[in-house]
């Protein structure tokens, strides 16, 4: 039983620890409560554990959509509710939802001299790259973002890509929406009401976007989108200790929908407020009250 369990240890202490990464933490639950499932061989055991496994990620989680509608997928399923719990969205696979994405942001993109980001974005660093790589001739505007100076990390990927890339300080962000035609930020959440929950200062930056008239779009794709029910992941950002120095803030913040263009997914651009009409209305009663403790 505790090797069956070391999965969800480590997927907890990686949450604990801000080590995941949202789409990778929603990953391992999956394979850590098939793993841990394996180990039963009572239904009704297993189910008993599962949701306390569940409990207790819910203690450590960050504000990670794709982990929190994984987990919720995983309760209904629990509870014998799975039929109809599947987002519009889950029909296409993987690769078609990430090409998807890319093809509507290039066409964002093209014609715009600089595009604004924020810190660092795995996948709106990869999507830049690909546009790039299809012809379109832009350079980018990046945030340092302390204490890690993430956006660095973003200037040395697309500089490799030959996109031409400089990083800006955070306290200067009202300059880089001056010089900015466009911004695309990555995001943790989009929450029902439309705002979106991403790195501490993404919030800022598209005040001041948005006070310069500058188009920002959020690249989410569906999983990042909760239903209804689920405005309560907000309460999951949480204040924790820097581990640079003796200091505590919260590593995310939450951006209005009043300064959001549009939300990207692999179903096209959606508004910020019709945003929770895309994915499932059924939430899990278990998983609703650990998230609102």
């Amino acid at each position: 039983m505790r090797a069956a369990y070391a999965e969800l240890e480590s997927l907890i202490q990686g949450l604990a620890n801000y080590r995941l990464h949202a789409t990778q933490s929603a990953q391992m639950f999956d394979l850590a409560m098939k793993a841990y499932e394996q180990s039963f061989s009572c239904r009704e055991e297993f189910c008993t554990a599962a949701l306390k496994a569940v409990e207790d990620i819910c203690k450590v989680m960050p504000p990670y959509a794709p982990l929190v509608n994984s987990i919720n997928r995983f309760c209904l399923l629990l509870e014998g509710k799975e039929e109809a719990i599947r987002p519009v969205c889950e029909a296409w696979s993987r690769e078609d939802t990430a090409e998807r994405m890319r093809s509507i942001a290039c066409r964002l993109i093209a014609g715009r001299k600089n595009v604004c980001t924020f810190t660092f974005s795995q996948t709106v660093s990869s999507c830049l790259s690909r546009c790039k790589a299809l012809g379109l001739d832009f350079s980018v505007i990046v945030t340092e973002s302390g204490p890690n100076k993430d956006g660095l990390d973003t200037v040395r990927l697309l500089s490799k890509q030959g996109i031409p890339c400089r990083a800006t300080l955070d306290a200067d962000m009202r300059k880089a929406a001056d010089e900015a035609d466009i911004a695309l930020f990555g995001c943790e959440a989009v929450l029902p009401n439309g705002s979106v929950i991403g790195k501490v200062g993404q919030s800022t930056m598209a005040y001041w976007c948005h006070r310069r008239s500058v188009p920002v779009y959020i690249y989410a794709g569906c999983e990042k989108l909760l239903p209804g029910p689920l405005q309560c992941v907000s309460n999951l950002i949480r204040e924790v200790s820097i581990p640079a120095g003796s200091i505590s803030a919260c590593y995310f913040d939450v951006t209005p929908a009043r300064y959001i263009s549009g939300v990207i997914t692999e179903n096209g651009i959606i508004s910020p407020e019709a945003s929770s009409h895309f994915t499932s209305k059924r939430v899990s009663g278990y998983l609703l009250s650990c998230i609102s403790r």
